[in-house]
């Protein structure tokens, strides 16, 4: 029997969180409203509520260019992700960023969503790769990954700056106190 494309995901998201697996597995029922429409590129673009969460435009070289503004692409870095979207930033980073990165959705309904369409099965097996959905998995996440002198970087989707200023200001500072305090502990 032919695994279906979420339990495929999840089952590589159990390997280091099974309770974020879980939590996504027990949905029932979509919270929110939930449509794929066409970028201008002819690439897909998730919304929510009428709100896109990819670029409408082209979200493919939306994730290339972003990737190209990150400043360390050096193996002891951390690159922190908010917002998943149809996961074209996965896609890229997984690719050619030869750090650790984090993608934190607090959305699990999005999550459950994009994991029953798309399959990230090859990316979500790297040893370099988490998805978080809240401060605490984010926390134990950092600490897997976090070795002196390590680099961070911070990307933020359009959907949450423009939508949830005020959340992705205070996740962003509470990222950096994070960091800061992993670093003076190794000083």
């Amino acid at each position: 029997m032919t695994k279906s494309l979420l339990d495929k995901n999840l089952e590589c998201i159990s390997r280091y969180n099974r309770e974020l697996a879980q939590k996504i597995a027990n949905i029932t029922e979509l919270k929110g409203n939930y449509e794929i429409k066409n970028a201008k590129s002819g690439d897909s673009v998730l919304y929510k509520d009428g709100l896109p969460l990819d670029d409408t435009v082209d979200p493919v070289w939306r994730a290339m260019e972003d990737y190209k503004k990150i400043k360390f692409k050096i193996k002891r870095s951390i690159t922190f992700i908010l917002g998943f979207g149809l996961g074209y930033a996965l896609k890229e980073f997984a690719k050619k960023h030869a750090g650790k990165i984090i993608i934190y959705e607090p959305d699990i309904n999005t999550l459950r969503i994009v994991f029953e369409i798309v399959d990230y099965s090859e990316e979500l097996q790297k040893n370099n790769i988490r998805i978080v959905s809240d401060y605490k998995e984010l926390e134990n996440a950092y600490h897997a990954f976090f070795f002196v002198e390590h680099r961070l970087n911070v990307m933020c989707s359009d959907y949450y700056f423009d939508n949830h200023s005020a959340t992705t200001l205070e996740i962003k500072k509470k990222l950096e106190d994070l960091h800061s305090i992993f670093q003076s502990n190794y000083n």
